[in-house]
């Protein structure tokens, strides 16, 4: 077993530690990165947002008989690869008035795949009697697929540059939070240091305990399962197409090139949940602690155990730490901020018998505070078993102990 007293400065409180950033630095973060932001806002308003809005509009609208004018897709040089774009003239008769349209979906500008294009195009030869739909609010507008079409993928074309523009301020502004006094967060920390225990359950006077692990291994892998699902399924429309495209030995290179990212992204999600899953077979460490609640200054007692073989343990540790968790707001925007203030290693083994199980005293420091939890604010005191498995997921549980005040109100 082996204790390391944290030195003064690890036990500060979140809230009193502060460290003042450049402000040009900051400028220029937002500046740089919002020109990204705001170019790929733009796009996506109009690949997307706009789209979608007139598929949602043109639900509404009345069919109506029209007669196709002119048909052809027409093609667009790049300089490294063609676009094309479904050309379609059509005329149609509503409320005795007679009007063309030109408009075949709500998908603007041009993209690549001719070929389901060209199929359009066949299905609608010069003289086709077909349907349309009129906006009976304004007559002049038509559309001959009022649905979602292969193309409007291309809605996804804006999402790194959003990426771009808002990840890398929304990191600076967490790096921030520890070094700026809000009005909302002054006051809650004055309640800290100050809120005795009245909030707080009696100090319960019952036996050993055995403690509840704050995460499950088959949460995070029905999470993970989820996520790919989600992530791929949406993915996968387009992705068929360009493999499609290359079966057919008409690569398309414009849409290839879009989707790698996209791609790369499915199969990290894809890795994250076969990690999940072998975590699954991990063995499963059950801790016990001596009571239910433990005063500042006291000291528990805590056994660990495992279900499962532990011989792939290389080294297990046991920690207990003390973390502060800080809730503030900024604008219109709710912050969480989190500092571990005490981290103590009570127990460190690299023997398989002693990694099965054992046992070990747990100290909780007297000039330290106990458990808290308020609207802003909260004291969270844990223990975390770690086992170091190679070439596996590791061991790493969470288990949250109460921590009360000194018995008798004694600080």
């Amino acid at each position: 077993m082996s204790r390391g007293k944290p030195d003064t400065d690890a036990n500060k409180a979140l809230s009193v530690e502060h460290e003042r950033s450049s402000v040009w630095g900051t400028l220029f973060v937002f500046g740089f990165f919002g020109l990204f932001g705001v170019a790929g806002a733009v796009a996506f308003y109009f690949l997307t947002i706009q789209p979608l809005w007139d598929v949602y509009r043109a639900s509404s609208w009345v069919e109506t008989p029209c007669t196709v004018l002119s048909s052809a897709v027409e093609t667009h040089p790049g300089d490294e690869s063609d676009t094309y774009s479904i050309e379609i003239e059509y005329e149609y008769v509503f409320q005795g008035q007679r009007y063309q349209g030109d408009r075949y979906h709500f998908m603007v500008g041009n993209s690549s795949g001719r070929k389901w294009k060209q199929a359009v195009v066949d299905a609608h030869p010069v003289g086709h009697q077909t349907i349309c739909y009129v906006d009976s609010a304004k007559p002049s507008e038509a559309v001959l697929h009022r649905g979602l079409t292969v193309d409007m993928w291309w809605g996804l074309f804006p999402i790194p540059f959003l990426a771009v523009g808002i990840v890398p301020p929304v990191l600076m502004l967490r790096g921030k939070r520890k070094n700026d006094v809000t009005s909302g967060l002054a006051p809650a920390t004055t309640n800290l240091v100050t809120n005795q225990s009245s909030d707080l359950p009696e100090l319960s006077s019952d036996g050993p305990v055995t403690l509840k692990a704050a995460s499950s291994p088959w949460g995070s892998f029905i999470g993970s399962v989820i996520v790919c699902l989600f992530w791929n399924g949406i993915i996968s429309i387009p992705i068929s197409e360009v493999v499609q495209s290359w079966r057919d030995g008409d690569p398309e290179y414009v849409l290839t090139f879009f989707m790698i990212p996209f791609a790369l992204v499915g199969l990290g999600i894809v890795a994250w949940m076969v990690y999940a899953f072998i975590a699954l077979f991990n063995p499963r460490p059950t801790l016990t602690i001596s009571r239910g609640s433990i005063p500042l200054g006291e000291t528990a007692h805590v056994w660990w155990s495992f279900q499962g073989s532990t011989y792939s343990i290389r080294v297990l540790k046991l920690t207990l730490k003390g973390v502060e968790k800080a809730t503030y707001r900024r604008g219109t925007d709710t912050h969480t901020d989190e500092e571990t203030f005490y981290e103590e290693v009570l127990s460190q083994h690299d023997q398989a018998f002693d990694i099965a199980s054992g046992e070990v005293d747990v100290t909780i420091p007297a000039d330290s505070m106990h458990t808290f939890k308020s609207d802003n604010n909260e004291i969270v005191w844990s223990l975390h078993l770690t086992g170091d498995i190679p070439a596996r997921p590791d061991v790493n549980a969470i288990f949250p102990i109460k921590v009360v005040p000194h018995q008798g109100g004694e600080r």
